[in-house]
């Protein structure tokens, strides 16, 4: 694989075409991969060990708004 270095200053138009660009790979690659994503992310929750020193708290008291 061949990285390529991005440079250190944009211009704020230079800036903006590239965030657009990463955003149309993110959709194309949530298209093309979005459902392994999930299953795999959900899958390495399910083998986290929990820590037990984690409280856990009960939030049982009304909002008062």
């Amino acid at each position: 694989m061949r990285l390529t270095q991005l440079p250190l200053h944009w211009e704020a138009d230079e800036a903006l075409t590239m965030i657009q660009l990463l955003d149309q790979f993110k959709e194309l690659l949530w298209s093309a991969y979005g459902e392994e994503i999930i299953r795999q992310e959900y899958a390495s929750q399910k083998h986290r060990k929990l820590d037990e020193e984690q409280l856990m708290l009960k939030f049982e008291d009304p909002i008062p708004f």
